[in-house]
């Protein structure tokens, strides 16, 4: 994988347990548009959990998905998961 920055859905280089990417919608017109906002993904006891990462830089969410990992890590997690349709 190159060094760029991830340009597709769940796209991580390096990560653990997680990904980062941009949710994908349609406009009105039927077409295809990327989000603004970066989001994660990671597991916790075995369930997906999604998170916005609430900023438009990749390296932001990067860090915000060290985070969270090291935090499941450590035992500290204590966030609900959430299922694809909650988010």
């Amino acid at each position: 994988m190159g060094r760029g920055k991830p340009s597709g859905a769940f796209v991580w280089k390096g990560g653990l347990m997680g990904s980062i990417y941009k949710r994908k919608f349609k406009d009105k017109n039927g077409n295809t548009k990327e989000g603004k906002t970066f989001w994660i993904r990671y597991q916790h006891k075995g369930k997906p959990v999604y998170e916005s990462a609430k900023s438009t830089k990749w390296a932001d969410a990067a860090r915000l998905l060290k985070l969270r990992e090291g935090e499941i890590a450590a035992g500290k997690a204590t966030r609900k998961p959430l299922r694809q349709s909650d988010v």
